[in-house]
């Protein structure tokens, strides 16, 4: 049980070192025939795009599994934003192992240089087709039990909620809550009134 997650993160990380290996000399080639303006323009416009986007797609998940405001959820905000992505990634992930492992087998001539870059780009598609396919399967689910995790207190002032049950505060005034209920795995959730002790 221990040994799975901790070769999941490494094959994680290891992902994401190929990535920014197979990536570093492509957008190196890209700067030198680019303007600093130009640059910042098109990296700009296109963080806009892709930032308003997922926040987008992202609210409207988490109101589909929650029925709350969003803003009730920054941090679970961030994992449903990889969910929202992952259809994307997976996409682009299984095209370009396709494409490297034909540049691979195709090319005999290629030099040791960019077979290391291949190979690393292969890496990282691959652990992004690996990691995307559960978050597309398995989307609400996970953000379900990030959320009982990261945004759920574990303990409240509220006198009828029972101690297993995680709260979230829905105004200032500490009075309107949200339950998450938790039983045989599955999350039951109320929107309720927090009744404090006199």
């Amino acid at each position: 049980m221990i040994l799975f997650p901790s070769f999941s993160w490494a094959l994680l990380i290891s992902g994401i070192l190929c990535l920014y290996a197979a990536l570093a000399p492509i957008i190196n080639e890209i700067n030198k025939r680019m303007n600093s303006w130009e640059k910042g323009t098109i990296s700009a416009t296109l963080a806009f795009f892709i930032l308003y986007y997922l926040n987008y797609q992202s609210n409207i998940l988490i109101n589909e599994v929650f029925s709350v405001d969003p803003k009730h959820f920054p941090f679970t905000r961030i994992v449903s934003a990889f969910i929202v992505a992952s259809p994307l990634l997976f996409l682009i992930s299984f095209i370009t192992l396709i494409i490297i492992f034909i540049m691979l087998f195709m090319k005999s001539n290629s030099n040791k240089k960019n077979t290391f870059f291949l190979l690393c780009a292969a890496f990282a598609a691959l652990t992004t087709f690996l990691f995307s396919t559960p978050l597309i399967n398995n989307g609400k689910n996970i953000i379900k039990s990030v959320a009982s995790i990261v945004d759920f207190n574990s303990k409240s002032i509220c006198t009828n909620v029972k101690n297993n049950v995680g709260v979230i505060f829905l105004n200032d005034r500490y009075d309107l809550i949200l339950t998450d209920n938790v039983n045989n795995k599955k999350h039951s959730y109320e929107v309720k009134t927090c009744q404090l002790s006199n």
